[in-house]
């Protein structure tokens, strides 16, 4: 029972695995990219790619010329919280050189400046591209968690195409996504992690977390709880741009099953916009997650004594 109450928290859905300190800074897909002039706003990646001792709060991100001119914006938060949003009070225009800033000191480092351009103004997309299956089938799966970021189990696997549309690609660096299991939330990615190849980055050594491209459940027991069961179901990707409101959609059915001969799935390919490090290991567990574990621990011996 305690083994059982440790893993479902380990593989709870969303659950993202802090395998070592997240570096004081930040990770922008705007670093040296184009985007087009009418973007409607810029974007940095809230949930893990900004230290603690970076507080958001408050704002703080700029926005400026090559030369060090203040460019007006807001900065605010997207609904789900996991994106900062800086959107420009006017227009930005063509083939200007940019930079993002995070001006206060991190440990003693000077300022962060993140370099970009602008390109002529395109066509605001209406459709997302192509969303389909690529591989499904069981055999040993990974699912976040574990001193190693991953806990190989027996279970079901479904992977997943994506071809983003022409209309969609010169937005991808301030596209975030998200993959919707029969209309809940399965996995999210930050802003330019699609690259126009379709693939997802590569994700950083110091977590772990669900992938939009790929969704692996045990077969058994379903106490795990990763939250969606064996059967038929809906996958459904969203790709957001910065600054709108409505998601573009996608979606596609498929099916899990632990039934027939097994077929240990093949890695499936990464290798997005974002260049993020990839050393490999995990260190520590997060702080709130440990006493987690040492309650449901306790929980489950006291039910067992009692």
């Amino acid at each position: 029972m305690r083994a059982l109450a440790f893993v479902a928290l380990l593989v709870a859905p969303g659950f993202a695995w802090a395998c070592s300190g997240v570096p004081c800074g930040f990770d922008s897909s705007l670093a040296n990219v184009s985007v087009p002039a009418n973007t409607p706003a810029l974007a940095v990646d809230a949930t893990y790619a900004v230290a603690p001792e970076l507080d958001i709060a408050d704002g703080g991100f700029e926005l400026l010329t090559a030369n060090g001119q203040p460019i007006a914006g807001s900065v605010e938060r997207s609904d789900d919280r996991s994106v900062v949003l800086v959107r420009p009070l006017q227009p930005l225009t063509a083939g200007q050189s940019l930079v993002f800033r995070y001006p206060r000191d991190c440990q003693g480092r000077s300022k962060t400046d993140v370099p970009f351009t602008t390109s002529s103004t395109q066509p605001m997309p209406t459709t997302l591209g192509s969303f389909s299956v690529k591989a499904k089938g069981h055999g040993t799966v990974s699912i976040p968690g574990g001193s190693s970021c991953l806990v190989g189990v027996g279970g079901a696997y479904a992977q997943f195409a994506f071809v983003p549309a022409a209309e969609l690609v010169p937005f991808l660096a301030v596209t975030r996504w998200s993959l919707l299991i029969d209309g809940k939330v399965w996995a999210r990615e930050p802003p330019g992690a699609v690259g126009a190849n379709g693939l997802v980055a590569t994700i950083p050594y110091y977590r772990a977390r669900n992938r939009v491209l790929e969704i692996n459940v045990p077969c058994a027991p379903q106490t795990l709880g990763v939250g969606v069961e064996l059967g038929q179901h809906t996958a459904e990707l969203q790709g957001t741009i910065a600054g709108v409101a409505q998601p573009l959609t996608a979606s596609t059915a498929f099916t899990l099953a632990c039934s027939g001969p097994s077929d240990t799935p093949t890695p499936i390919d990464e290798g997005g916009m974002s260049q993020l490090p990839t050393p490999g290991g995990c260190s520590s567990v997060p702080g709130m997650t440990a006493a987690l574990v040492v309650l449901v621990f306790r929980r489950a011996r006291r039910a067992s004594v009692g």
